[in-house]
């Protein structure tokens, strides 16, 4: 968050610290606090405006010890497989030296990159940014107002700020792996939060990760309804004991 940044920037030298910052998402804010409000009343998008952009380790750095990746993949064309580093000059000298001219990148993608960027100029990649935006936003909106409607009491989650994806932690669920059988049979697509774990043998979590970058709206509402039943069924089932008598 914001007030820890300059904290852990001077950190870093004390400590000898190096950060690798890979923040794909950056440029998908939503221009306010609450999507679904921001939505409703039009309030205005960044774009391309740092003021409006969330804060990053690197506008904090002040000891040349921030690496920053970027891509362009998220906000301007998921075509576009490419991307960018920020980073002292000393850094940036080895890494192009050992990394090529290629990049690893199709010489026609960055060629048509830069020739689009030159084209657009930055007024022009402002408006482009702000129309991806306002895309996500749209659909954040749409990913929020159906979890309220089919998941109230059965999950609790934060409005993001930004991005494509909306955390849910399931309510009374110890695992969320454990219910990925019985999502794949309602043919609902979820990621449980255990599969983002570094650890060898993930710890039991019960939170889930959904997109709404590319599913259709209706599908989007669908599916947090098909959720929901499995939620419900899953709480049923562990009710019923207690219901028959049985302790």
């Amino acid at each position: 968050t914001l007030p820890r940044l300059p904290r852990q920037g001077a950190a870093a030298p004390r400590h000898f610290l190096d950060t690798s910052e890979d923040d794909p998402y950056r440029m998908l804010a939503f221009g306010g606090e609450d999507p679904l409000a921001a939505e409703d009343a039009g309030a205005a998008l960044p774009g391309t405006e740092r003021a409006g952009l969330p804060p990053s380790f690197l506008s904090v750095d002040t000891d040349g010890r921030v690496v920053r990746c970027d891509t362009f993949s998220k906000w301007v064309s998921p075509g576009l497989r490419c991307g960018f580093v920020t980073a002292p000059r000393p850094l940036i000298v080895k890494l192009a030296q050992g990394a090529g001219p290629s990049l690893g990148v199709s010489s026609p993608v960055q060629v048509f990159l830069v020739e689009m960027l030159r084209r657009w100029g930055p007024a022009g990649l402002h408006r482009h940014v702000q129309r991806v935006q306002a895309a996500y936003r749209r659909r954040c909106a749409v990913a929020l107002t159906a979890a309220a409607e089919h998941l109230s009491g059965l999950a609790r989650w934060e409005a993001p700020r930004g991005g494509m994806f909306l955390w849910l932690e399931l309510l009374g669920v110890r695992s969320s792996a454990d219910l990925l059988d019985e999502m794949t049979r309602e043919r609902v697509c979820v990621v449980p939060g255990a599969f983002f774990s570094a650890h060898e043998t993930p710890p039991d979590t019960p939170f889930v990760r959904v997109s709404f970058a590319a599913a259709e709206e209706e599908a989007m509402v669908e599916g947090f309804r098909r959720l929901g039943n499995v939620l419900r069924r899953r709480r049923e089932a562990g009710a019923a004991p207690a219901r028959s008598g049985t302790m």
